[in-house]
């Protein structure tokens, strides 16, 4: 295919090549096809004549090689002038159908070594979404695109009004946490000092008189002249001011510029509600190209798989997308429900980082849009790691639709003991036709953190209401014990989109889940290791354990893509490692069955465990309150009391677990 694509394009050159400015050229009426899948690489100019037409089903890469390069479609005058009507370099969406177009490929385009002034050539990009209620979040990957055009592509009768309405298009105000209203008579990109929108701003685009999601095949399609990347507003965009300074009040009640609270459209799926940094630190931006960006490694180049890193080095805690249910009140300002949402595991001494949650949306379609939390406070905490607040977009690009892997991991490694690997499982709820209703994400790691913490970075939770009250989503999980099953202190204040544990501590221990939808018939299982996916129908992680579900009273291993029937059920437990017996019994039931007790034992300044007089030997764990094994024994003998080895010199508080012989579990917390 490839070869017969570089035929087409040398037969349809003839004499109208410029030396120096185009290699590919195709001449009025001549068509260039590129199949789905195909990869075609021009390393020189592009210029389309008259209705010579370049069908884009696939990849296609520009990179110029010299300064006289250019990407342009002329007309066919003697004098050739610009022709700016379009339909001569056409993105495809393959399937549009309605069952398929939010998963089907499409053309992309990657434009890179040329300045902006060489690039004058229009782009079709063809268009078809899910409508995400009153207002569509869109990317305009055009250059100087007028506010007019984009409402004539979209289908609108008349253009988009200056006032706050579905009937204006809106951007976000990074610093000021808002939307303002585009002026109708200007463009994408300002070009000016005052630099309020451009090529990266996430717009809302009001949906009075369009509809993103057209009937049967039909698509939408949006022309414009594709941004060059040789510009700091793709390569250097810097995050900073985030709503700092900012007082939302005590619960969001307070009113932004335009009379808008802030509790009605703010949404902080990663810091509990309204607490000093709710809200705060957040940014939202647009993919700028005709290509997917993938920002799966942007929180460290240190650990980034492959041979070239992205570059960048950003203090992230979490990524948000794919809002929908987007609806507009005069008094309420912008609410979303049903996002996707990826958090970060760092390694603790290198600040390397590992996406955890919904991985592969972390590749961002042209067109698309994107959530960034930050965490300032890492770059200090990681500073070898150099983390800073530039986003280099450019090294972002991907043709890819799944998130870059992070390699490969073994099965044989270090058998049933902790590793320091990220684990990941995907619980996807469907409805009896197998169509997503929504989903929840349970992780673990070695460094992960049991039950609440302040400090626990892979959570995320669903959000909260306008009356700052936990939303309940189709399915979800709930903060946990130390000793597994529900924290009911921590259940009534938020619920859990990804929940994290400690893979050491918290080992064949229960996550509640919770089945909050009468239209959920089956569950289906996603895992991954170091955000990759393991293969189809395999269990076994590389620390030999596996992922597990309590349902229905029976225990299920759960393999990769395996889905499960739920019928009535309302609660299950996730486990990693095999769930633990019934018998086993946790702290309150072992003050009564069980006379194992650790005491402080002041004239030692030590804690001691006193055990059961029937046991014979047990084995002891303890691990301080971010997770980390502080210590471990095996086949303690248990006729005379034991000195547990406990730091004396931090502060700090420590889990300790001790199981018997006899499969009896004594679990406590002690603070030094």
């Amino acid at each position: 295919m490839k070869k017969s694509l570089l035929t087409i394009g040398i037969l349809a050159t003839g004499l109208s090549v410029q030396a120096q400015t185009v290699l590919l050229h195709v001449d009025d009426t001549a068509k260039m096809y590129v199949s789905n899948g195909a990869l075609v690489y021009n390393g020189g100019g592009v210029q389309t004549k008259g209705n010579g037409n370049i069908d884009l089903h696939g990849n296609m890469m520009v990179v110029g090689s010299n300064a006289s390069d250019v990407f342009r479609t002329i007309d066919t005058n003697t004098t050739p002038g610009p022709k700016t009507s379009g339909a001569n370099i056409i993105l495809r969406l393959n399937d549009p159908s309605p069952a398929n177009f939010a998963t089907s490929t499409y053309g992309q385009l990657y434009i890179t070594n040329l300045t902006q002034d060489k690039i004058t050539g229009i782009v079709d990009k063809e268009y078809k979404a899910v409508n995400q209620g009153s207002f569509q979040q869109m990317a305009f990957p055009f250059a100087n695109k007028t506010i007019q055009s984009i409402a004539s592509d979209l289908g609108k009768v008349a253009n988009f009004t200056g006032n706050r309405s579905t009937s204006s298009l809106a951007y976000w105000d990074n610093t000021k946490t808002m939307m303002r209203i585009v002026n109708p008579a200007t463009t994408t990109d300002l070009g000016n000092s005052t630099l309020l929108y451009g090529p990266t701003t996430y717009f809302a685009v009001g949906t009075s008189g369009w509809n993103p999601t057209p009937a049967n095949s039909d698509v939408l399609t949006l022309k414009g002249v594709p941004y060059s990347d040789a510009v700091a507003s793709t390569s250097t965009v810097n995050l900073t001011g985030g709503g700092v300074g900012i007082n939302y009040g005590s619960y969001g009640q307070y009113t932004n510029y335009f009379g808008e609270r802030y509790n009605s459209y703010l949404n902080d799926p990663f810091d509990t509600s309204w607490t000093t940094n709710y809200g705060k630190e957040l940014y939202q931006y647009g993919n700028p190209f005709l290509t997917n960006i993938d920002l799966s490694w942007i929180g460290a180049d240190i650990g980034e798989p492959g041979a070239t890193t992205d570059g960048n080095r950003l203090p992230i805690k979490g990524i948000r997308f794919s809002q929908e249910g987007v609806n507009y009140t005069t008094s309420g300002g912008t609410t979303t429900t049903t996002n996707r949402t990826v958090t970060f595991s760092r390694n603790t001494s290198t600040g390397a980082t590992i996406p955890a949650g919904d991985v592969n949306s972390l590749v961002i379609k042209p067109l698309g849009v994107v959530y960034i939390k930050l965490d300032p406070t890492l770059i200090t905490t990681y500073s070898s790691a150099n983390l800073n607040r530039l986003l280099n977009l450019n090294t972002t690009r991907r043709f890819a639709t799944a998130a870059r892997a992070a390699g490969s991991y073994s099965v044989t490694a270090a058998k049933n003991s902790p590793s320091p690997t990220l684990k990941q499982l995907g619980v996807i709820a469907l409805d009896s036709q197998n169509n997503e209703i929504s989903r929840t994400y349970y992780v673990v790691r070695d460094n992960a953190t049991t039950g609440y913490s302040s400090v626990a970075t892979l959570q995320a939770n669903l959000g909260y209401d306008s009356n700052n009250a936990a939303i309940n989503g189709p399915i979800y999980t709930n903060e946990e014990y130390i000793t597994g099953g529900v924290d009911p202190t921590y259940a009534s204040q938020y619920n859990l989109y990804i929940n994290e544990a400690n893979e050491a501590n918290f080992l064949h221990k229960k996550i509640p889940l919770t089945l909050n939808s009468p239209e959920i018939s089956k569950l289906k299982f996603e895992i991954r290791e170091d955000a990759a996916l393991i293969p189809a129908n395999q269990s076994a992680l590389s620390a030999g354990e596996s992922f597990w579900i309590k349902i229905n009273g029976a225990n299920v291993m759960l393999s990769q893509d395996q889905v499960i029937s739920v019928g009535s059920v309302t609660q299950a437990g996730l486990y990693y490692g095999q769930p633990q017996p019934e018998t086993v019994l946790g702290t309150s039931d072992l003050t009564k069955k069980s006379g194992t007790i650790v005491t402080y034992e002041k004239s030692s300044d030590n804690f001691v465990a006193i055990f059961d007089k029937n046991w014979k030997n047990a084995d002891i764990t303890i691990f301080d309150m971010s997770g980390k094994l502080i210590n471990s024994e095996k086949g303690v003998n248990t006729k005379s009391n034991h000195t547990l080895n406990i730091p004396k010199q931090l502060n700090n508080g420590y889990l300790i677990t001790i199981k018997a012989d006899n499969g009896q579990v004594y679990n406590t917390k002690v603070m030094r």
